[in-house]
């Protein structure tokens, strides 16, 4: 009978990668901070604040006048927007996880994009409240019961859930975790993981 050695944890080192690409008339660009691994209990707390920065593409109606202040930022005035696209992910492993947001934005407009974007990540350390929340929580479980009709997402999550938990969560369960989540955990969460944190930078860029 074969051993398999057990792996050793995956850590985080903060670190700045860029490439230059000339042709590109774009600037691709992605930060990430270390988080905690799906069976942490803080896993849903930044779930939340995925959502709350949600994602936005030029292609979308709506952008100047968004509740979303990020997207409404992003969106820039009527001649030109500060980005093409973003996006926030929150990216849990076993043993780690990544938060962060990718955008795609013009060259001129990758500082604006990068320290509006941390501050809004920022500000969910000091400024939330319940109603904010609420929307988000809304959504969540609105997300977890649509995925129950798609077979190969239900599988999916089964399959990651025995991975990570040794069980399936039970959309019950999942919705209760999902209730439990406060301001105070939101704010927490912020503080440990993404205020005055190391971050990892990957840019592909473009210069005239």
């Amino acid at each position: 009978m074969t051993c398999l050695k057990k792996k050793d944890a995956s850590y985080f080192r903060g670190c700045e990668y860029d490439e230059r690409w000339d042709d590109m008339e774009y600037c691709y660009v992605a930060y990430a901070y270390e988080t905690c691994p799906w069976n942490h209990p803080d896993t849903y707390p930044l779930m939340f604040m995925q959502q709350m920065l949600g994602q936005w593409d030029k292609r979308y109606p709506g952008g100047r006048y968004h509740v979303n202040p990020l997207t409404a930022y992003f969106y820039g005035d009527d001649s030109r927007p500060i980005t093409e696209s973003y996006m926030a992910f929150n990216t849990p492993y076993t043993d780690t996880g990544l938060f962060g947001v990718y955008a795609v934005t013009h060259p001129y407009d990758l500082k604006y994009a990068l320290e509006e974007s941390r501050r809004e990540v920022n500000r969910y350390g000091y400024d939330v409240n319940e109603a904010m929340l609420e929307d988000v929580r809304e959504r969540l479980k609105a997300t977890l019961l649509l995925s129950l009709g798609n077979t190969s997402q239900l599988m999916e999550d089964v399959g990651r859930q025995l991975l990570v938990h040794g069980r399936r969560i039970h959309p019950v369960e999942a919705i209760k975790r999902i209730n439990d989540v406060d301001v105070n955990a939101v704010k927490v969460a912020a503080h440990r993981y993404l205020i005055d944190k190391v971050t990892s930078f990957f840019f592909v860029v473009c210069f005239f």
